[in-house]
């Protein structure tokens, strides 16, 4: 790379991956890189979009498959159940309710 050069890529999302792709713009816009942060909180409304227009039954799976993952997310995960005062909402709420006396895990610095 010791000339100027142009690089032109296109992102293709198979069929399999698109729901992965979809979690990670819902969950992640912020790691989006190749466009400018204001542009990133458009890009999967413009990806959901895209997808009900040209692969509506495709969109139906993933939205299908997310709302059974919900159900499945609604967990304490071993770092919430260890760190005292982490959100918890739903079912980990009642976790933490019923763990309250268990012992935790934190980082302790002092000065």
């Amino acid at each position: 790379n010791l000339e100027p050069s142009i690089a032109i890529t296109q992102n293709f999302v198979t069929e399999r991956s698109a729901r992965h792709v979809v979690s990670f713009l819902r969950r992640q816009p912020h790691c989006v890189s190749g466009l400018p942060p204001d542009h990133r909180s458009l890009l999967l409304p413009s990806f959901l979009a895209a997808l009900a227009q040209h692969r509506p039954a495709l969109l139906q799976a993933i939205e299908e498959e997310e709302d059974k993952t919900k159900v499945k997310d609604d967990h304490v995960s071993l770092w919430r159940s260890l760190v005292p005062g982490g959100p918890a909402t739903g079912t980990e709420a009642q976790h933490a309710e019923s763990e309250a006396a268990a012992p935790t895990f934190s980082f302790g610095f002092s000065s």
